[in-house]
């Protein structure tokens, strides 16, 4: 009876192992998204604690993704110490997780700071812009939000004109027509030009990512805490079945 009991524990312990380790797989790659979907994060300041947890859950996941094959030979070999260390480490990254979880899932309430501090940052690099230089250090915040996110100008291209720019940055024109591009004269050759702006662009990919991110967490580390408890299960069934008190 005990050692049908102990299978159940088993193969109920491999499966839950083995769902954690595709979220596992799935968490780095939604970090990792996250970090290569916003390639100008770390021109803001205001976002650079953002791209530390998703750094963080990246390096959770590679751990995770490890310590879950050690979890379940500890099962199969019946070994009580590997299951109390895989129970330990596990609930470590448990508590480290619900804390990056609601750092992004809570997004919400610090959103208005957040977009006020991008709105600021961007209109200063727009301000201290050298368009006579395209290979002034300055450019290079702006160019690269521009280019990554198809965007021009905070609100849309009238800023740089605003800003007494001649013509629109490289960074702003397009060699052939998309959707939400329209011709401008301020690009050289006739290019076309994003009508968007960039503060819509910067705002809308950053709730998008913060949202999914953080739900994932939060539904690995709930994975986790059933994982955590199924091996207490096994190793007190091995304890039982090996006649230790």
């Amino acid at each position: 009876m005990v050692h049908g009991v102990m299978k159940v524990i088993k193969f109920l312990f491999g499966f839950v192992n083995l769902v954690l380790v595709c979220f596992a797989i799935g968490l780095i790659g939604l970090a990792a998204n996250w970090r290569a979907e916003f390639i100008p994060i770390n021109h803001f300041e205001s976002l650079g604690i953002t791209e530390r947890a998703a750094t963080a859950l990246i390096i959770i996941g590679c751990i995770l993704f490890v310590v879950s094959f050690l979890g379940s030979y500890g099962a199969f070999a019946e070994n009580q110490c590997m299951l109390l260390t895989f129970a330990v480490i596990i609930f470590l990254f448990l508590i480290i997780e619900f804390v990056i979880a609601a750092l992004f899932v809570t997004y919400g309430h610090y959103e208005t700071h957040v977009n006020d501090a991008i709105r600021i940052q961007m209109e200063k690099f727009v301000k201290d812009y050298n368009n006579e230089d395209p290979k002034d250090p300055l450019n290079v915040p702006m160019d690269e939000i521009q280019k990554y996110l198809k965007c021009c100008g905070v609100y849309g291209p009238d800023d740089w004109e605003k800003n007494g720019t001649k013509f629109l940055p490289e960074s702003c024109c397009q060699e052939e027509i998309q959707d939400g591009l329209r011709v401008s004269d301020l690009c050289k050759g006739g290019k076309y030009v994003s009508a968007v702006g960039c503060m819509n662009q910067a705002v809308t990919t950053l709730k998008d990512n913060v949202f999914i991110v953080g739900g994932t967490a939060l539904l690995l580390a709930l994975i986790e805490l059933i994982s955590i408890s199924i091996a207490y299960c096994l190793s007190c069934a091995i304890r039982g079945s090996s006649g230790i008190d």
